[in-house]
């Protein structure tokens, strides 16, 4: 697996509604976030094939922990909201862990 240091090697596009991996591959997740850029709350969207375990956090540019959450997805979209409100504005790494798959997205806060 990748380290968290590897995000840069994502390449997503601007509207985060298709992201590829460095390797070419589609996300395994689909996972997107909306809206970005975001203000007061994004919501974090992905989808699970079974229940599971899963983890949303975000780190700003310097690697520091600025949201952790974990819960319980259900087979197919599943959405979670995130509030920003204490937030300072700037780029995020978004990272999505569920199971052995991690995926990752660039986000903004306004």
């Amino acid at each position: 697996t990748r380290s968290l240091c590897d995000w840069s090697s994502d390449v997503c596009s601007s509207d985060l509604n298709a992201c590829r991996l460095s390797n070419g591959e589609e996300s395994a997740m689909q996972l997107t976030a909306y809206p970005n850029p975001a203000k007061d709350q994004i919501t974090v969207s992905f989808s699970a094939e079974n229940s599971g375990n899963y983890s949303i956090r975000m780190y700003d540019m310097t690697g520091c922990l600025v949201v952790d959450q974990s819960s319980q997805s259900t087979p197919g979209i599943n959405r979670q909201e995130i509030n920003l409100q204490n937030i300072s504005g700037g780029l995020y790494n978004l990272v999505v862990t569920r199971g052995e798959v991690t995926e990752r997205l660039r986000v903004v806060v306004e």
